[in-house]
């Protein structure tokens, strides 16, 4: 087969390839009875064959399922969002199986409506601007996957095609909705207090971790700015698949193709910058003011940030170990331990560790703050540790951010600093 043939199906299992045709087959249809079809975004069994038996619907399916119409959707869908090197904002492929089968739904709907079709060079690349902004924000932001879906199909039923800014109504829709979050600017986060950086104010003793997502009192606008930035953060987990776009000149460089049709092992993992082995709670130690967890309650909150996790190549993170960050990113000479081999090989440079992890050079100095004294052990830690754990965390998952916010330009889509920013 084609590659387009096995990406389709890599990013689909074959039930939701046959729903999505029955869903793009519905789109179009226009029943001899007059009566309207639902949008079958999510159909049961029962409303699968009830609309599979209407008069003549099976006209419309079949050829999506035997013809090539969808593979040539598919197609137009990789051109657009694949990653194209240097400073392009598309999507490396090993990102590509991240996105949701409502986002796909959305973006064949497109397809097949003509807003991924070449024209104009000029309209080409303001389309694909487009498109890549709504895929970024729906992975950040959507938290309704089926009501954005239905939202996003009803824009492209009413909005022209022939304009280039569809992504951006389907945006505003899905906020109308509450299928999604509005997406704020760095500026409107760094003005909140306790958020992009918490104040030595707000707990001197403890680093906050969960505190700095809770909003003012009474107050909606405030509440939402917190679960956004919670949603960034994204601390119930270590796994923040938004790092493969963001490092995706790293990322493309890895090897295997998880469109490519075959079973093969996943080669990155995701790491913590700041092993877990140094701040987890583990059995056996001493409560006596020397672990994170006497200066954070919520580890997690701090240690599964973004801020404290990057994609990297799974051979590299076995040889990394536990190393503290400022030593797997050669910010510090390793101590010297006579039973470690000579490497046999040239090391990456310490400006190229950063790049390829997405840390701000200007950062460097936070992660050397998060070594433990002298002659301690990893698992070692005073207040002055935590803290400084705690501020690189936050600044890289505000640099982070700002990264997602500024490289695809949502600038461009005005709306989106109107509405986040009550202007």
């Amino acid at each position: 087969f084609p590659y387009t043939t096995l990406f389709r199906s890599s990013l689909m299992s074959p039930t939701d390839l046959a729903m999505s045709a029955l869903r793009l087959a519905a789109a179009e249809w226009k029943p001899k009875d007059k009566e309207q079809v639902a949008d079958p975004v999510n159909p049961n069994k029962e409303q699968f064959h009830r609309l599979i038996k209407r008069d003549g619907f099976l006209d419309s399916l079949l050829p999506l399922l035997t013809e090539d119409q969808m593979k040539r959707w598919f197609d137009l869908i990789l051109q657009c969002l694949e990653y194209r090197g240097a400073e392009d904002a598309g999507l490396p492929r090993h990102a590509l199986p991240y996105l949701s089968r409502q986002l796909v739904q959305v973006l064949l709907r497109l397809a097949q409506a003509g807003y991924l079709e070449q024209n104009a060079m000029q309209q080409e690349e303001a389309r694909r601007s487009d498109v890549l902004r709504l895929v970024l924000y729906w992975w950040v932001c959507v938290h309704d996957h089926n009501k954005a879906s239905l939202v996003a199909y009803r824009v492209i039923v009413e909005h022209s095609v022939h304009e280039n800014d569809t992504g951006l109504m389907i945006m505003q829709a899905i906020v109308h909705a509450s299928a999604g979050h509005a997406l704020h600017t760095p500026a409107t986060l760094s003005q909140r207090s306790g958020l992009s950086e918490t104040p030595a104010t707000l707990r001197p003793q403890k680093a906050t971790s969960w505190e700095r997502f809770t909003p003012h009192e009474n107050d909606d606008a405030d509440r939402l700015l917190c679960e956004f930035w919670h949603r960034w953060n994204a601390p119930w987990t270590h796994q923040h698949p938004i790092l493969l776009w963001l490092q995706r000149s790293y990322v493309a460089m890895m090897p295997g193709d998880p469109i490519a049709g075959r079973d093969e092992d996943t080669p990155y993992d995701y790491d913590h910058l700041l092993p877990s082995l140094h701040w987890g709670q583990w059995t056996g130690a001493k409560n006596d003011g020397t672990r994170f967890i006497d200066y954070c309650e919520q580890a997690g909150g701090i240690g599964h940030s973004i801020g404290n996790i990057r994609v990297w190549a799974s051979s590299d993170n076995r040889s990394d170990g536990a190393a503290a960050p400022a030593r797997k990113l050669r910010l510090v000479a390793e101590p010297n331990d006579e039973s470690r081999p000579e490497p046999t090989h040239q090391l990456p440079t310490a400006a190229y560790l950063l790049d390829a992890s997405a840390i701000d050079p200007q950062h460097k100095d936070l992660w050397v703050s998060c070594l433990p004294p002298t002659g301690e052990i990893d698992r070692f830690w005073t207040l002055g540790r935590a803290k400084a754990f705690e501020k690189a965390v936050e600044q890289r998952a505000f640099s982070l951010y700002k990264r997602f916010y500024e490289e695809p330009h949502f600038e461009d889509w005005p709306e989106v600093a109107k509405n986040a920013d009550g202007k």
